[in-house]
């Protein structure tokens, strides 16, 4: 599971080499090739489609090149994308690199949160649970009123604290797997009181639910692994990387009100 936004991340290709990385305005093979075909021209021989194509291109990027290489316009000061400070960019950037010690601290918070609540509510792999569904929806879909089933015991390897995260883009959709035939998923939203505070911090978003009520028949003592909650999510490169302090200033807020939240009501720290 990742973010939402990640599933439109756009990857450049060259439409000339069909490689990923570059344009075709910036291909190494076009000067290779390109040049090839000036020789070959030169020597009166006839090119071929592709050949003249390379040709044409070269040429077209080199007057691009000596263009920009002849501009008059002075540039702007560079700005970081990030803090929006001029003088350096994202990769320089010292609040960006403090954002991402902040988020990988909070979230090592938050999946020893996520590890708790899991065992407490009864979502943690191995749990025994009595699914009873609304009456509508088991008559059109499932035929059956209700279910027992376990809690699947996949490794959520990527989840971490951007479930949390009100903003669409931003939020991780979480589903907790189950086994058995009639239900595939469900969200923890199901198992955690609708007036609980836990609930702001385990998940965000709205959504109806075709669930009435779960029962925990059996607690699972499972134990999540030390090493994934100190691990490094990716999540965290790709929202610095896609998003500036800015975009971000309201979940960093949530944040902080979670680690908060996490040592008065749960003792959980660092």
């Amino acid at each position: 599971m990742a973010i939402n936004a990640s599933k439109y991340k756009r990857t450049i290709s060259c439409r000339y080499c069909n490689k990923e990385g570059h344009s075709v305005q910036h291909c190494p093979q076009i000067s290779v090739d390109g040049a090839k075909a000036q020789k070959k021209a030169d020597l009166g021989q006839v090119l071929n489609y592709m050949e003249n194509y390379a040709l044409q291109r070269w040429h077209k990027n080199q007057e691009i090149a000596t263009r920009r290489s002849n501009r008059t316009t002075p540039r702007k000061a560079r700005k970081c994308g990030f803090c929006g400070s001029e003088g350096h960019n994202r990769r320089h950037c010292g609040e960006l690199k403090a954002v991402k010690q902040r988020l990988h601290d909070a979230n090592k918070i938050w999946r020893e949160f996520w590890a708790k609540s899991a065992v407490d509510y009864g979502f943690a792999p191995a749990s025994l649970i009595k699914v009873t569904m609304e009456s509508w929806y088991s008559q059109r879909h499932m035929g059956v009123a209700s279910f027992i089933s376990l809690v699947g015991n996949e490794m959520p390897e990527n989840l971490n604290i951007f479930a949390m995260a009100d903003d669409y883009d931003m939020r991780q959709e979480v589903q907790i797997p189950l086994t058995g035939e009639n239900l595939q998923t469900i969200r923890p939203k199901d198992f955690v009181p609708s007036n609980h505070s836990d609930r702001q911090y385990l998940f965000s978003g709205y959504g109806w639910s075709s669930i009435e009520r779960i029962e925990v028949l059996g607690k699972s003592n499972y134990v999540y692994p030390q090493e994934w909650i100190e691990a490094y999510p990716k999540d965290i490169d790709y929202a610095v990387k896609k998003w500036n302090k800015q975009k971000l200033s309201s979940f960093l807020r949530k944040v902080e009100g979670f680690v908060d939240y996490a040592k008065h009501a749960h003792n959980i720290t660092l």
